[in-house]
């Protein structure tokens, strides 16, 4: 409710009326949007001869409407809104070991961490490719006023897509996002990359069924984060090199000669590739 400031009347505005008009200011706020609607008052004194005065007062809106009860739901009613957004923007980094990274070779996903009743549920908020120099950028995670005060907790992980000359990389990131309205139509969010959490996928005992160690948590039950978890490595899977070697003159040949070779690993570019030691 809306309380102006009182007007003075006296004796002699006794049987006059007098006619305001009532609006909204616009104080520029940032995030708030006003309204232009226009209502009217017209206000009649009478002095009841006892030092006293008495008023009626009649509101209308822009149109001539007579307004019966200024206060109801449908009387003088200046209606605002208020809209904040912020976002947040997450990297991470994928190397390729034994092969050469190629640009959106691989996916990944952000997701929120929703635990309800015990039961904890991942929903997919981002996603992301990462580029020839192994950098992975997400989609902006965005958030309203909704939002303020809100504290949530997003894994971010990458998608296994099955290729079979690849070993992934199946270990869980975290980070903590707290969300804050600043009330000028901004939100803050403030990060924090070192969290701890029960391993979910395995029920915290490490392992996943007759799939062995969980790769969600490393085994360990819990999934322990930093800042360095947003580095994802993969690795060439493992296959076989067959060197064969010919002679041109086999009939003058001596079959116990043995020859040594020297086999090295190397890219498109010529360049030496490292080999996954295990």
């Amino acid at each position: 409710m809306v309380t102006f400031g009182a007007i003075t009347y006296t004796q002699a505005d006794h049987g006059k009326t007098f006619k305001y008009t009532i609006r909204e200011t616009d104080s520029q706020r940032p995030g708030y949007t006003y309204t232009d609607v226009i209502y009217h008052a017209a206000v009649t004194p009478y002095d009841n001869g006892d030092g006293t005065m008495r008023y009626d007062i009649v509101y209308t809106d822009d149109e001539g409407h007579v307004i019966d009860d200024p206060l109801a739901d449908n009387g003088v009613v200046f209606e605002n809104t208020y809209k904040s957004d912020g976002q947040l923007t997450i990297t991470a980094h994928k190397t390729l070991i034994g092969g050469e990274l190629k640009d959106g070779q691989f996916k990944f996903e952000i997701d929120r961490v929703v635990t309800e009743n015990g039961e904890t549920t991942l929903e997919l908020v981002s996603t992301g490719t990462n580029d020839a120099d192994g950098n992975v950028t997400f989609d902006p995670i965005k958030y309203d006023q909704r939002d303020n005060d809100q504290s949530y907790l997003y894994v971010i992980r990458e998608v296994q897509s099955g290729s079979g000359s690849v070993i992934y990389d199946g270990h869980y990131a975290l980070v903590r996002a707290d969300v804050t309205d600043n009330g000028d139509g901004t939100m803050s969010v403030q990060t924090d990359f070192d969290v701890s959490e029960k391993c979910w996928e395995c029920g915290g005992d490490g392992t996943v069924s007759s799939a062995g160690d969980c790769e969600a948590c490393g085994g360990t039950g819990t999934i322990t984060s930093d800042a360095s978890s947003l580095m994802f490595e993969n690795y060439g899977q493992p296959g076989d090199l067959d060197i064969q070697k010919t002679v041109s003159n086999p009939e003058d040949a001596d079959p116990e000669q043995t020859f040594t070779f020297r086999v090295e690993l190397t890219n498109n570019d010529g360049q030496p590739v490292e080999v996954n030691p295990g």
